[in-house]
């Protein structure tokens, strides 16, 4: 049936429209958009149609190149980038699953004149070991004023390892409706991810000499070890415009008082919901794998285990927004607000006993004031603050302030920015580190806040195709899972220091894109990182022209390749599915090379690539978590299509 539709596709391509330059130009679309962090503001967002890096059809890969896998796509990941982890205690559950959801952080809504469609399918690997993704987006206005949409992401993958399948799903149902006085932005998203757990291999010196699926591992079919979790959330903001709207469908035009410098204002209505449900599953927990087993039989006498947490989070903010004329060389905004938090705790709590356990329930709730307050001295330089104190209720106390200052210079191409930004949390630790129960792993923790102070800036430069972005952070009462992976504080303080840089070069057809990292940590006994990972690619980069018909061809055929230096990685624990310190075994020193070929016809591309092209070549340490090693050499391939009716 796959195949069906991929030919499907294939023989529409006739009736699509020309690209142009590396991105196509979508002449019946409006915007694609997203709101700011704080829901309060539209943020506008080109629509995914470069060819340029199109062969990285991972989302993963998308968001941040430098992470962690076990291996094969859809598995949790934790990125050895210090700054890209969530630092949101709410996202303790899901915090290794969210690069691929639909969360309340990422919804991307359309504003167009004609129907939006878009479908991108990939497929590699043999059909026992097969890699297939798949993304249907639609978006299509009502009117002038209401539109609705639908966004279906698919992720499933057999895995080259036994026991490894991943089956990810992620759907969300959105609508906005832009007048000058009331916008409302909902979206509705369901992700369930079904993943196998293989415990990693259990003999790596068997790696390379039998075929991967006849690798033993520590999980294997006695077990049939499945991790399951399942996330709701919805997002629903409404605004209501006091004055002239901002970002309405009838915002094009100044009214009379923005042209007399009056004051425009905003009252903000932001509800969301949001629940997590993870289980894990294993058939035989009395076997080699686990040290300690607190449950060992159900009701019917039977060796299993089934792990259940559960967490429920309802947020509520009213907040009133005013700022000064958007034509004033000087402009001044200022929010305030008040936000409430219920929360609701579920999990197993072990008796100890080997015929039953217990399930316990907790209800909570939070009380904060928030704020922001931001301003512009004309088109080039501009500051902003944003900050949330905790009154009351189970988070009193907590504490967080962000600000930035930006400067840009020049004018035009040549334009350049600089920005400075600082941050400092004060955050009581999830409600997950201080109490879990399951059938291997239970603790009861009483931990002090974490406090984090962060210091970064970055420089611009677009028309030389360079970025540099550096942070700071110095950590007090820092969290980690230990050796025994289970949570544990360190009563002092360490730091980090990273430095990205992002910089392409051209010279006539050839391209080289290279986006490196540098990471230190004073404390690697407790948080060790790679000093250095590089992520480059080099590509030919040709369009093709047919005179009679006025078509055009764009193509890129290049190599990749990923590399960080040694270091002691984390590991994996399935059971919590959490990563954990270890510090016996490294990872890194091994580059992964991809090959590739990205074309363009019309609103239509392609790839074909090759994933881990030097397999075979430079020994078996292609291992990013130690047990469990990457796929071999695959053949991969995929298609975007975009068209409006």
């Amino acid at each position: 049936m796959r195949r069906i539709l991929l030919f499907l596709v294939f023989a529409g391509l006739s009736c699509l429209t020309s690209a142009q330059d590396d991105s196509v130009k979508v002449g019946h679309i409006t915007r694609q958009f997203t709101l700011s962090d704080d829901y309060t503001g539209i943020v506008n967002v080109s629509l995914d149609t470069i060819l340029t890096g199109f062969h990285e059809y991972k989302v993963t890969d998308k968001i941040n190149p430098f992470y962690l896998s076990l291996g094969n796509h859809g598995l949790p990941i934790e990125e050895y980038d210090f700054f890209s982890r969530t630092k949101n205690p709410d996202e303790f559950l899901y915090r290794h699953y969210k690069p691929y959801m639909h969360h309340l952080g990422n919804r991307m809504f359309i504003d167009t004149h004609v129907p939006f469609s878009e479908i991108v399918w990939s497929y590699g690997g043999k059909r026992a070991t097969s890699e297939q993704t798949f993304r249907v987006r639609y978006s299509q206005n009502v009117n002038s004023y209401l539109n609705v949409g639908l966004d279906l992401g698919i992720i499933y993958s057999l895995g080259q390892y036994s026991y490894q399948k991943t089956n990810d799903r992620s759907f969300t149902l959105h609508t906005s409706y832009i007048k000058k006085k009331y916008n409302l932005f909902a979206a509705l998203s369901m992700n369930n991810f079904f993943v196998q757990e293989n415990g990693g291999l259990d003999d790596s010196t068997q790696l390379g000499t039998i075929p991967t699926r006849d690798l033993p591992v520590r999980l294997g079919g006695l077990s049939e070890a499945l991790s399951t979790m399942k996330n709701k959330n919805l997002l629903l903001v409404q605004k209501y415009n006091i004055g002239k709207s901002g970002d309405g469908a009838e915002s094009s035009e100044i009214s009379e008082n923005e042209k007399n410098g009056g004051v425009k204002g905003t009252i903000t209505h932001i509800f969301t919901i949001e629940s997590v449900r993870k289980f894990y599953d294993d058939k035989n927990p009395s076997g080699e794998f686990y040290d300690t087993t607190y449950i060992t039989n159900d009701i019917d006498n039977k060796v299993a285990t089934h792990d259940s947490v559960y967490s429920r989070l309802i947020r509520n903010t009213l907040r009133f927004d005013f700022k000064t004329s958007e034509t004033a060389k000087f402009r001044l905004g200022i929010g305030v607000g008040a936000m409430n938090e219920l929360n609701l705790y579920s999990q197993v709590i072990p008796t100890h006993d080997s015929l039953f356990a217990d399930t316990a329930q907790w209800e909570n709730s939070s009380n904060a004031l928030v704020g922001k307050v931001f301003g512009n001295i004309g088109d080039n330089f501009g500051w902003s603050a944003n900050g949330e104190l905790y009154l009351s209720g189970y988070r009193s106390g907590d504490m967080e302030v962000s600000g930035a200052i930006s400067k840009s210079f020049g004018e035009g191409e040549g334009k350049s920015d600089l920005v400075a930004r600082g941050s400092i949390n004060n955050t009581t630790p999830s409600w997950w580190i201080k109490q879990w129960g399951s059938n291997h792993f239970e603790w009861n923790n009483d931990y002090d806040r974490e406090l984090r102070v962060n210091l970064g800036g970055s420089f611009n430069i677009p028309k030389r195709m360079l970025y540099l972005d550096a942070d700071y952070a110095l950590l007090t009462n820092y969290i980690y899972f230990n050796n025994f992976a289970v949570p544990e504080q360190f009563a002092g303080s360490l730091s980090v220091i990273s430095i990205r840089l992002n910089k392409d070069f051209k010279f006539w057809r050839f391209r080289l894109n290279n986006r490196i990292l540098l990471q230190q940590s004073s404390k690697t006994e407790i948080l060790d990182l790679p000093a250095l990972a590089i992520k480059s690619s080099f590509f030919f980069n040709q369009q093709i022209n047919f005179k009679s018909t006025g078509g055009r061809l764009d193509i890129q055929l290049g190599v990749e390749a990923l590399y960080y230096t040694e270091y002691h990685s984390s590991y994996y624990m399935p059971s919590t599915g959490v990563y954990y310190r270890q510090n016996e075994t490294t990872t890194g020193n091994y580059p992964f090379i991809n090959a590739f070929l990205n074309v363009r016809l019309k609103r239509t591309r392609f790839f074909f690539a090759f994933d881990h092209v030097n397999h075979d070549m430079m020994g078996t340490n292609y291992y990013m978590v130690t047990g469990y090693p990457m796929n071999v050499r695959t053949f991969k391939y995929g298609i975007a299509w975009t068209f409006y009716n």
